[in-house]
This record gives C-alpha cells, sequence and structure tokens, in this order.
C-alpha cells in the first residue's frame, strides 16, 4: 500500500544520532515522539495535553489546550499501541 500525500510527515534529520547503531528494545513508553531518534532514545513528550482519537479509521493526535489537530510528530503511544 502507497503512502498518501495526507499520511507523510516532515522528518527532522539529526546528523547526531546514529540510528544503525540503536535498536529498540523495549516497547515505546507513553507520550508523543516528535522523531524516530525521540523513539530510539525513549523520550516521549508527556501526553496529557493531547487526545488520540480514530475517526474514519484513521488515528488522529488532538491537542486538548489549542482544540487542533497535531500534525508535526513521529508517532504516539498509549502504553500498548505505538502508532
Amino acid at each position: 500500500m502507497k503512502t498518501s500525500n495526507n499520511d507523510k510527515i516532515a522528518m527532522i534529520f539529526d546528523t547526531n544520532q546514529n540510528a544503525k547503531s540503536k535498536t529498540i528494545t523495549v516497547f515505546p513508553s507513553k507520550g508523543i515522539y516528535l522523531t524516530y531518534a525521540d523513539v530510539l532514545n525513549g523520550k516521549p513528550l508527556d501526553d496529557s495535553n493531547f487526545e488520540i482519537k480514530n475517526i474514519k479509521e484513521r488515528f488522529h493526535l488532538l491537542n486538548i489546550t489549542t482544540d487542533s489537530e497535531e500534525l508535526n510528530y513521529y508517532g504516539f503511544s498509549d502504553g500498548e499501541v505505538f502508532i
């Protein structure tokens, strides 16, 4: 299945992070991950101001404070599922 342009997000490239030297050995903790490096390093943002909703078979990250959908993130975890 090809990823649609609506589902693509920009990723920040960090030359200080060598992704080849690390692997994900534990399930990502609950929170919001801005980059793949954040997942590798286990550094999520607190998700207390966010809500994950499944709308029409797609997951959306909603900012409760601003009442808007967040688009600039790599993934998010509820502690059991990483998307």
